[in-house]
């Protein structure tokens, strides 16, 4: 009797240690499922982060393009600009050298008609 009652001790014993260790393993199992719960939270943040993060630059580089465009359209106004001012100098020197003919022309019918009218006159 002695040996079987030692054994029996000896097997609640054994029980004893398997029911800690598997309070062990469930306590592990739920510290680790609670792990992988803030992991899988923290993924789902960092992803809508880098969502924002590429969104953000979309914008910006679209942005940019449009800056990009605008100075073109700005760059090309200037030229435009530049080409009516080339344009209208040219017309004003043409103007002015039309200027100077008229004057000599006017000075030398004056001249003549001087002439002439000192021929008449004497």
């Amino acid at each position: 009797g002695g040996s079987f009652n030692t054994m029996a001790e000896s097997l609640r014993n054994i029980i004893s240690q398997i029911n800690t260790s598997a309070g062990h393993v469930a306590a592990s199992s739920e510290e680790l499922t609670a792990s992988v719960e803030q992991a899988s939270v923290a993924t789902e943040q960092i992803t809508k982060e880098m969502e924002e993060i590429s969104n953000s630059a979309e914008v910006q580089n679209n942005e940019v393009a449009s800056g990009a465009k605008l100075i073109g359209e700005v760059t090309r106004n200037i030229q435009c600009v530049a080409d009516n001012a080339s344009e209208v100098s040219a017309s004003s020197l043409y103007t002015k050298q039309k200027a100077n003919e008229g004057e000599q022309l006017v000075e030398q019918t004056v001249t003549q008609m001087q002439s002439i009218h000192h021929s008449v006159s004497q």
